[in-house]
């Protein structure tokens, strides 16, 4: 867009260029850069859902905040010990991550346990205490998602 001031030779040319630049399908309106002077105010109609399930096992409570295109997820339950790559549940479609997400959660005992969730959604442990015991666990992670909002 060039500007148009006062007087200028050619300043019906130009307007009428710039009408043609913004009828034109190559123009973009996309904002390149942006600078915020004071607070930025985020839309008041804003949705977030929430989805809430129990692990195949019934023994793992989760539960997933997704507003925009950010997720929140809080883990608490229990699971068993010494078994790595066990399936534990899957993420509804929605809630899903854009890459997978791997974290540690934390076992009431002190005991370090890792859990991966995949872009298919499924929630698995990566490694978990070294027994066999059923620990009390409690962890979250915030990811990116690229799924479609949930209805």
């Amino acid at each position: 867009m060039q500007q148009i001031f006062k007087g200028m030779d050619n300043g019906a040319s130009t307007i009428d260029a710039n009408f043609k630049e913004l009828t034109s399908t190559s123009y973009s309106p996309t904002v390149q850069d942006l600078t915020v002077n004071g607070q930025l105010v985020v839309n008041p109609n804003q949705t977030e859902k929430i989805a809430k399930f129990m692990d195949n096992s019934s023994k793992l409570m989760v539960e997933a905040h997704r507003m925009n295109n950010t997720v929140s997820v809080k883990f608490n339950g229990y699971v068993q010990g010494l078994s790595a790559n066990n399936l534990m549940g899957t993420m509804p479609i929605g809630y899903r991550p854009s890459v997978e997400t791997r974290f540690p959660v934390i076992s009431v005992w002190s005991k370090f346990m890792m859990f991966v969730i995949k872009t298919d959604g499924t929630i698995m442990t990566t490694s978990l205490a070294e027994d066999d015991n059923t620990h009390g666990v409690e962890g979250s992670v915030i990811y990116q998602t690229k799924d479609s909002f949930p209805s």
